[in-house]
């Protein structure tokens, strides 16, 4: 079964037990992992790795080809099967990235969501996603390679990432 992947911002998610939050009620959960989990019409944009995750990498490049800036690119991965197991719906749908193939074969959206399912996905994550960070440098190398094979045309990128990676192609020229 395929996982999913959420971009997340990890440092809201680092603590997650009853001693770091002693105001918490047994099992419930801290706001702040609410803040990466935000809709749109009540669905959620999430990624499908494959199982073998030879997609990643190219999946991570569109992520990051997203953004203003280089930065660390951190991630939540998980089962598709999570989702079953607490009733939320995944629906393929069109992806918004600088990849149309990403875009077309990987992006998903989680439908018909009430705040109660997104609270459960949330614990769900908490318990069992692995949460992981891309560093900034080795996201400039996915998106270098994304760039030379033509996953993603250069001019497509955001100005700031647009010129380190010419820069990063300058310098490994030699």
């Amino acid at each position: 079964m395929p996982l999913i992947l959420r971009k997340i911002r990890k440092a809201r998610w680092y603590k997650n037990n009853q001693t770091d939050f002693p105001w918490l009620l047994e099992n419930d959960i801290p706001a702040d992992p609410l803040g990466d989990l935000a809709t749109n019409e009540n669905a959620l944009s999430v990624w499908q790795i494959d199982d073998d995750k030879s997609n990643f990498p190219r999946v991570a490049a569109a992520l990051a080809a997203n953004c203003d800036d280089l930065s660390n690119l951190d991630y939540a991965i998980f089962d598709q099967q999570v989702l079953k197991e607490i009733n939320i719906v995944i629906r393929p749908s069109k992806g918004n990235s600088p990849d149309e193939i990403v875009n077309q074969n990987c992006h998903s959206d989680l439908v018909e969501l009430s705040a109660r399912q997104l609270v459960n996905l949330a614990k769900a994550i908490l318990t069992h996603a692995e949460l992981k960070r891309i560093s900034e440098k080795e996201i400039l190398h996915l998106l270098t390679q994304a760039v030379v094979s033509g996953q993603i045309e250069r001019p497509k990128l955001r100005t700031k990432i647009g010129m380190k990676i010419d820069k990063y192609i300058a310098l490994n020229k030699n």
